[in-house]
């Protein structure tokens, strides 16, 4: 009998970690809202003196957590709309 008890014991705390570990870390507003560095160095082809720069520039908003630097969505779409050339065929 105390086999069963413990075989339902373990099931159960296997279902809770389960769960805990389908629940993301963070709210997802922070993961649609802010971008890791390097994802954005990667999707602009950009390295650390470019990004440097850019960062400078003032044109897209970061916030740094420890080492780590984070770059917000809005504004790096923002600063992308801003360069769009528009080309006129003639």
């Amino acid at each position: 009998m105390e086999t069963n008890k413990l075989l339902i014991e373990l099931q159960k705390q296997i279902a809770e970690l389960r769960k805990a570990l389908d629940e993301p870390l963070f709210p997802k507003a922070i993961l649609e809202n802010w971008l890791p560095r390097p994802k954005v160095m990667e999707f602009l082809n950009y390295g650390s003196t470019q990004m440097a720069a850019l960062e400078k520039s003032g044109e897209i908003i970061v916030a740094k957590v420890g080492k780590r630097k984070f770059i917000r969505r809005d504004s790096l779409e923002k600063m992308i709309e801003k360069n769009i050339l528009r080309f006129e065929t003639h």
